[in-house]
């Protein structure tokens, strides 16, 4: 599949946060699903927008997840390719450390490796992508489970916004912040399971 220029706008870095200390519970309680940042919500529209109605895409994405909680913290780093071309071909590879998976569509077949096994699985292509992740039966689902890759997961959909979204109980807008003298904006979402999502979106022409 062909790079298409537009991923020059792309993440600047995704970042999963874990927090299991007490001191945050309260706050998770008190959230609702409507507490919604009105400029998080608006630069979210704009990156499903976008990605929804984009013909192909590709992109690099580092993922990295740290686990805290009274005396222990953990970190993983894991990072993939990932290259879209609507309808149905698809590469999301992994290219270093141990989570998740690679899943390979030519248009005719569909190919999942989950990390870890020696085994790979093949299936018909689907039409299009957007029940492969809710299909309990799918192999190729499985892998994008397992990848942690929840926001780049739902971008691959022809409607992503929902997905984002489901399961955000807090929506908020950091800062617009420059890496590598780009712009960014930076929010922050709080998932069920005290999940703090942060997601870094160009503040260029297009979203990402």
């Amino acid at each position: 599949m062909r790079t298409s220029s537009l991923m020059r706008y792309l993440v600047a870095a995704l970042a999963i946060l874990i927090l299991s200390s007490s001191g945050w519970a309260g706050e998770i309680k008190e959230a609702t699903p409507s507490k919604i940042d009105p400029k998080a919500e608006e630069v979210t529209q704009k990156l499903a927008t976008y990605f929804g109605s984009a013909k192909s895409f590709s992109v690099e994405v580092s993922l990295r997840m740290s686990i805290q909680a009274e005396g222990m913290k953990q970190e993983t780093t894991t990072r993939y390719t990932i290259a879209l071309r609507r309808p149905n071909k698809l590469a999301i590879v992994l290219q270093a450390g141990s989570r998740g998976g690679t899943v390979m569509c030519d248009g005719k077949q569909l190919y999942a490796h989950v990390s870890g096994t020696d085994a790979y699985v093949v299936e018909k292509a689907p039409v299009n992508f957007d029940n492969l992740e809710a299909d309990k039966q799918s192999s190729a689902a499985m892998a994008l489970r397992m990848s942690g890759l929840p926001l780049i997961n739902s971008l691959i959909l022809t409607k992503p916004y929902g997905s984002i979204m489901e399961g955000v109980l807090k929506g908020e807008y950091i800062a617009l912040e420059s890496i590598k003298d780009v712009k960014y904006h930076h929010l922050r979402f709080l998932q069920k399971g005290d999940i703090y999502v942060d997601v870094w979106a160009s503040a260029g022409r297009k979203p990402l």
